[in-house]
Parts: C-alpha cells; sequence; structure tokens
C-alpha cells in the first residue's frame, strides 16, 4: 500500500477558496485518474473531496474504489467491486455528489463519475456545495430537479466561461453532458490556454502603453525668462520696435498699448481711463480727491506699462537674432 504525504481535497477546500489556475490543473489531474479508471472498464460511483488527495508535490490522487462498478465486458454482466453493496435499484456513493441517474437507483455508466467531478469542481471555485440541503431528500430532490448557482455568483474572480464548463459537467440528461473524461480535460486545458492568452494579452497591452501617470514638470523659469514667454504670442513685427516711443505714446490713454499691438488691453486702458475720469469730475469734496487721484494713478501707469512691454520685446527679438 502506497503511503501518501499531504492532505485531501475536502480539507484544502475548507481551507479556503482554490485559485483558478490551481483549480484547472487538479481539475485536469482528477480527470486524467478518471480516464485511466474508465480504460480499465471502472466506474468509481464515489468522486467526492474526500476520496481526493492532494501529495506535497502537488499530485492528485483518486482514493477508496470500494464502491467501484466493472463496466461490463463482451458477453458478460456488469459487477461491482463489493457486490455485496449493491443491488438492483439501489443507490450507493455520497448523497451530494451523486448524478440524477444514481441517485433514482438507475443503470450508470462513465458518466456518473463525470457529474461527480463537476460537482466537485463547482466545490473547488466557490467552497459551496452545488447541492446543498439539511437532508439527503432535499439533497435528491435539488440533483435530479435543481440547476446549481453560477460558480461565477459566488466566485467574483472566476471567469463566465467556467460556469459553462461545469454547467455541462452536472447536465442531468447524461447524453448532453462531457461523454468521457478526455472532453472534460480538453474544455479544462482550453478554459487554462484562454486564460493565459488573456493575461498575456493584458500584459502586452500595459507594457505597450505604459506611459507615466505623472508628467515631470518643467523646471520653474526665471523671471526674465517668464517675462519673454508671456510676450511670445504677439507678432515680433508688429509694435514695440522703440521702448522711448511707446512711453511717449503711453500718454494718450489706450495708444501706447495699441503701439505694442496689444488691443484688448488698449480698450481697457481707455474704457478704465474714461470711467475714473468721468467719476473724478461728478464727485466732490472727499470722493472727488480720491477718484483724482486714481485718475493720476492710472494715467501715469500707462506709459510705464507701455515701455516696459516694449523693452519685453525688444529684448526678445535680439536673442531670436543672435540664436539665428
Amino acid at each position: 500500500m502506497e503511503l501518501l504525504k499531504g492532505q485531501p481535497l475536502n480539507e484544502r477546500i475548507s481551507s479556503g477558496k482554490i485559485g483558478f489556475d490551481v483549480l484547472l490543473e487538479m481539475g485536469m489531474q482528477i480527470t486524467d485518474a478518471l480516464s485511466a479508471a474508465h480504460a480499465a472498464g471502472i466506474i468509481h460511483r464515489d468522486i467526492k473531496p474526500g476520496n481526493i488527495f492532494i501529495t506535497e508535490n502537488g499530485q492528485i490522487k483518486v482514493l477508496d474504489f470500494g464502491l467501484a462498478k466493472l463496466l461490463p465486458r463482451e458477453g458478460g454482466s456488469a459487477t461491482t467491486v463489493d457486490e455485496h453493496l449493491t443491488k438492483a435499484g439501489s443507490t450507493v456513493g455520497t448523497v451530494a455528489y451523486m448524478s440524477p441517474e444514481q441517485a433514482r437507483g438507475r443503470e450508470v455508466d462513465n458518466r456518473t463519475d463525470l457529474f461527480s467531478a463537476g460537482v466537485v469542481l463547482y466545490e473547488m471555485a466557490t467552497g459551496q456545495q452545488a447541492f446543498p440541503g439539511e437532508t439527503s431528500a432535499v439533497v435528491f430532490e435539488g440533483i435530479v430537479t435543481k440547476e446549481p448557482v453560477s460558480p461565477s455568483r459566488l466566485n467574483s474572480t472566476l471567469p463566465p466561461a467556467l460556469d459553462g464548463l461545469i454547467s455541462k459537467a452536472v447536465e442531468k440528461d447524461p447524453d448532453l453532458r462531457h461523454q468521457n473524461a478526455a472532453d472534460l480535460r480538453s474544455d479544462l486545458k482550453r478554459l487554462r490556454r484562454d486564460s493565459m492568452m488573456s493575461v498575456s494579452a493584458a500584459r502586452t497591452a500595459v507594457e505597450v502603453l505604459n506611459v507615466p501617470t505623472r508628467v515631470p514638470a518643467p523646471p520653474p523659469l526665471a523671471q526674465e525668462q517668464r517675462s519673454i514667454v508671456d510676450i511670445t504670442v504677439a507678432d515680433e513685427h508688429i509694435g514695440g520696435k522703440r521702448p522711448g516711443l511707446a512711453f511717449f505714446l503711453g500718454l494718450m490713454p489706450g495708444v501706447g498699448a495699441l503701439y505694442n499691438a496689444e488691443f484688448p488691453k488698449a480698450a481697457k486702458h481707455l474704457i478704465v481711463f474714461a470711467v475714473l475720469a468721468g467719476l473724478s469730475g461728478m464727485a466732490s469734496g472727499f470722493f472727488g480727491t480720491v477718484f483724482g487721484m486714481l485718475t493720476f494713478g492710472f494715467y501715469a501707469y500707462m506709459p510705464f506699462e507701455a515701455y516696459h512691454t516694449a523693452s519685453r520685446r525688444k529684448l526678445l527679438r535680439e536673442r531670436r537674432h543672435d540664436s539665428s
């Protein structure tokens, strides 16, 4: 007798949900074991987590063939390994993992093990039984008449494709189920391939589109550089060529800004000066004095502002000329 070190699958399920990739790998090993048994003409009839052992190196072993049934050979009849355990019309196996035909006591073939394997996969994926119930009668009813909740509804990390695979494995009608363990294994292998391709494609997309989420800020500009940048929007060939002339024209409201080709600013200067001058003339006493001082201050501001703008443009032209 082989000495196995590891743990039964039911203990592994109790310790927490099994990862999707591990689930697929274990599922394929279970189907490999069933393929070998079926090829030898043996139906296990009691596939459940307690009869599946995981060795320390991750190898799956299917145990306890005490309820196994030998498929009939040519000219012979079906027999059980321990014939005294069964008789016509009786049910054998663990209720929660029986196929509908097994629960009804009908003749079974290799597809009954595939149904049980599907129920085991369901429990591995969700941590819950596919057909729960407090009594055997309730469980029997679920197996025969009800559909289990989709695994992805109980475990949101699962892909919908696994729902379809398990749904096919636990079909009530054996003819609509996987017809042999190799079919079930192929579906599991295909699902693993598609999952690996999806992960690979996602990684490639991330690498291709991997742009920094934070663009480094440009180094701070010196005050003189910022001044130059501020006026690059103006045409270097229009206005602002002579700072002295700009100062003189700035004594006339709006004209200095016009000379520097700052047309919106020229309009603002003209409007502000007109309003202040009007208020100064209308007001008397204290308010008249205040508006008068504001008017004079703004009048003095306009030529100096025009001179400053023209000087910056002149500096910009000289630097462009030197760089060219």
